[in-house]
């Protein structure tokens, strides 16, 4: 089962990360091997074409376990970070860590999502949830540009300079600051900070045959490679070494290693 990925229309770039989609197995077996997927700052909404559902995936704060091989296929959109609430509405703090219907939170709408269902390939299901998106943008909240601003330093390697110095560089509070980022994206600053980072390594990790861990944890922002060690058994739910094996199919998330949205 291969996993395959695009950028979108370019309307729905300043919500929208990729579109991606993964195709049904051609069979499962009890002891398919299990998938991990990363927390990434994102929301998602997934369809599995055909069975007929569609589910809401709140920001993550840990990885999960998932069987690499699925019964059905998945055609999917991955929101950036703090823009996903314009095109679905709700309430994007009540998400997190959660699999929704996707009707809790679109109402109606989502029955409109059924038509990708009887799509009559995958090429054609992807393009039916492009076009669902586009028909969204006309009554799509604004995107604050602030809160772009604020996750694009929270983000960045170099400039995040720590929650207080961000929100200082807004004129907001700290306090403020958590509330709006947390309102848009679903976690706290410093969750969405500590993700950016460990996709900031895993980015980086192809040096690591060169310089070794440590210096790889010094570059990415880390105290040290203990911190960095730690970070990793929170947050991916493996050490850095325990975690290199399955790089090859764990992606960075171009909306965290390239910043959040535009505003």
């Amino acid at each position: 089962m291969s996993y395959e990925e695009r950028l979108p229309h370019p309307a729905l770039r300043p919500f929208v990360d990729r579109l991606w989609w993964r195709g049904r197995a051609s069979q499962r077996t009890p002891s398919a091997p299990l998938q991990r997927v990363l927390p990434d700052g994102c929301v998602d909404l997934l369809v599995r074409v055909e069975v007929g559902e569609a589910e809401v995936v709140g920001t993550m704060t840990r990885a999960i376990l998932v069987p690499a091989a699925s019964s059905s296929s998945i055609v999917a959109v991955r929101f950036r970070p703090g823009a996903a609430r314009a095109l679905l509405g709700g309430n994007i703090r009540e998400l997190t860590d959660l699999h929704v219907r996707a009707g809790d939170v679109l109402g109606k709408a989502a029955c409109e999502l059924e038509r990708i269902c009887d799509a009559s390939s995958i090429e054609a299901a992807v393009r039916g949830l492009e076009s669902f998106l586009l028909q969204r943008i006309p009554a799509a909240g604004s995107l604050d540009p602030r809160v772009g601003l604020a996750l694009r330093a929270l983000a960045s390697e170099t400039e995040g300079g720590g929650v207080a110095a961000v929100a200082s560089r807004l004129g907001w509070t700290r306090q403020h600051l958590s509330r709006r980022i947390e309102e848009e994206v679903g976690v706290r600053p410093k969750m969405f900070a500590r993700v950016a980072r460990l996709h900031r390594t895993i980015a980086l990790s192809g040096e690591t045959g060169q310089r070794g861990w440590a210096a790889v944890a010094a570059e990415a922002g880390y105290y040290d490679q203990a911190h960095m060690i730690r970070d990793f058994r929170e947050l991916a739910l493996a050490t850095p070494e325990a975690l290199a094996p399955e790089l090859g199919s764990i992606f960075p998330i171009r909306a965290l290693t390239d910043g959040a949205h535009e505003g």
